[in-house]
């Protein structure tokens, strides 16, 4: 139909999209694969009425699409396109909730040949483009819902074992009655326990959140959770172990705090650890937020890292416990120990070191590596203080040549200077560092122009 109306005479050979990484929990744990529009569908495979471009496409040029659809959306071409753009948009989104349950697994809603793979692939298209009415109408839960009858809802049931009344119940145990996934992860830990026969409740697998974060799109149901970066098209799914309608049992004395993998034996604690997650674990801070979560932050910091998880006290974090470690885009913030940067985001603490140890890339010495990865303010925290000292170091010796190279050939009153408005006005250091290129010396490992 698009086609049609731009007058395109046929279709382009070539495909591009968000790269996906898929997550799979289940009793043996996690698993991951990566994943492309380009590979996961065959070009034999049948695809009904819907097409889509095939091969490589420029960075520059993806973003501006995703930019272009974002004015459709806001209505800055006309309010008939806003209407359509928007709908679009929402109703990509909520086909996952319509997936029947034998196609909500990885290998069956990605790759199906009976035209169904589109349904994963455009919800990762479509969180690329949210924006934040997007995620005030299509968050719902179906608690709160009207009956078809005229009659009034159900109120939502509190879990049993809190004395406040409003903590929310999602699980159904025959003996321990209505938990929520806290108290349910509590209760069976113990073998006495472990084979309660609980339930999910039927309201909370049909429920679906969606939220904006940081520039990231992300929709979550019960049994999968979603998540697209718009600047980098790189996106997360994560496939939970479905069950749906059928009763469960804990088959295991615990579950890994990190990664989620049951199988945790001899640790009968909400902070054991898999085989895969103790180097965590010995930098995991050990102390308990007085709401009852484990402090996902380092050992021995002077302030701990608030909630991950949106309780009392967390009110200045932008970011909770499932959205993805910007700099990995790997593995979600609750998967490892994280600090919270002078500039208020969250990362994983052995990536913020990983980053750093490493420094720039190529012969040329760039300090973009030391920035936060978000709004790109200088990385700050306390315990990246020894990996820090040297490069600030480094960046104050280019910065002092760069401007004295910049005075000696005159042009520290350059118009990229001095006209407002410009780059780097009134910021001759950025345009000086811009300007010209420095490499480490290989003797006294300082800065030095090329000769």
């Amino acid at each position: 139909m698009l086609a049609s109306v731009l007058g395109v005479p046929g279709l382009p050979p070539s495909d591009y999209g968000p790269a996906s990484q898929q997550r799979q929990r289940g009793p043996r744990g996690a698993r991951s694969q990566a994943a492309t529009l380009a590979t996961a569908i065959h070009p034999r495979d049948h695809l009904g009425p819907r097409w889509w471009l095939r091969g490589t496409i420029a960075r520059k040029l993806a973003q501006g699409i995703v930019l272009l659809l974002r004015d459709m959306a806001a209505g800055k071409l006309t309010e008939a396109w806003a209407r359509v753009t928007k709908g679009a948009i929402a109703e990509n989104i909520l086909n996952l909730t319509k997936l029947a349950e034998k196609y909500r697994s990885p290998g069956r809603v990605s790759q199906d040949s009976n035209g169904r793979w589109w349904a994963l692939w455009l919800a990762l298209a479509s969180l690329c483009v949210l924006d934040q009415e997007h995620v005030d109408k299509l968050s719902s839960g179906q608690w709160v819902k009207g009956r078809g009858d005229g009659l009034q809802a159900p109120p939502r049931p509190t879990c049993d074992n809190h004395d406040d009344g409003e903590t929310p119940a999602i699980i159904l145990c025959n003996v321990c009655g209505n938990v929520c996934a806290d108290c349910d992860r509590f209760l069976h830990l113990h073998r006495r326990t472990k084979s309660h026969q609980r339930q999910v409740f039927k309201e909370e697998e049909e429920a679906i959140k969606v939220d904006l974060h940081e520039g990231c799109g992300r929709t979550k149901l019960f049994w999968v959770m979603a998540l697209a970066d718009s600047k980098t098209l790189k996106a997360m799914v994560e496939f939970r172990e479905n069950t749906r309608g059928k009763s469960t049992t804990v088959p295991t004395a615990g579950i890994c705090r990190f990664c989620g993998a049951p199988g945790v034996t001899g640790l009968l604690s909400a902070a054991a650890t898999c085989t895969d997650c103790r180097e965590h674990a010995a930098n995991a801070c050990s102390k308990t937020h007085p709401c009852g979560h484990l402090c996902s932050g380092i050992r021995g910091e002077g302030t701990c890292l608030p909630c991950l998880h949106g309780c009392v006290g967390s009110k200045g974090l932008r970011q909770d416990a499932d959205d993805m470690c910007m700099i990995c885009f790997s593995e979600a913030l609750s998967c490892a120990p994280a600090i919270q940067l002078s500039c208020g985001h969250v990362f994983h603490y052995h990536c913020c070191k990983t980053v750093l140890s490493r420094s720039w890339s190529g012969p040329r010495i760039t300090f973009g590596f030391s920035l936060c990865p978000i709004c790109k303010a200088p990385m700050e925290h306390p315990v990246l203080r020894e990996l820090l000292e040297p490069i600030r170091a480094l960046f104050e010796d280019v910065k002092r040549k760069a401007l004295m190279r910049l005075e000696y050939e005159g042009l520290h009153r350059a118009e990229a200077i001095t006209t407002p408005g410009a780059r780097f006005y009134d910021n001759p250091a950025a345009f000086a560092m811009e300007r010209y290129a420095y490499y480490v010396c290989y003797k006294c490992k300082k800065a030095m122009a090329p000769s």
